[in-house]
């Protein structure tokens, strides 16, 4: 059984794999940064997502 390091190694060598898997790992990444940003001034999604003229919910989306 191979270990998942193993198979993502092995699944990296396809550029178009690796290419993908860099994009989301960023937009993993800027989710988790938002959701830090967020909490470190106590704001709510709610108030975020109003200054971001987005819904609470898309802003969920985005953090979730």
């Amino acid at each position: 059984m191979k270990t998942y390091r193993a198979h993502l190694n092995e699944k990296l060598k396809n550029r178009r794999f690796r290419q993908l898997y860099a994009e989301e790992k960023q937009l993993a990444e800027l989710s988790v940064r938002l959701l830090e940003i967020r909490e470190q001034r106590r704001l709510t999604q709610k108030e975020v997502a109003r200054q971001a003229k987005v819904t609470q919910q898309q802003l969920s989306k985005l953090e979730n």
